[in-house]
């Protein structure tokens, strides 16, 4: 599991750019662990980016 800085870090985009992609659904694996807490299953992030990118 990835926090928000390691996720947005291993995407390469900022905190604030990976929430706002959060919020519109574009990012996959998003586990929310608290009322506001969001963590990041790896694979499935990367996985998913994977396939958006092979489009």
């Amino acid at each position: 599991m990835l926090d928000a800085d390691e996720a947005a870090r291993l995407l390469g985009i900022s905190r604030e750019a990976l929430y706002m992609r959060v919020a519109r659904g574009q990012v996959p694996g998003v586990v929310r662990t608290g009322k506001r807490r969001i963590q990041f299953h790896r694979e499935r992030l990367l996985t998913g980016l994977a396939k958006r990118a092979s489009r």
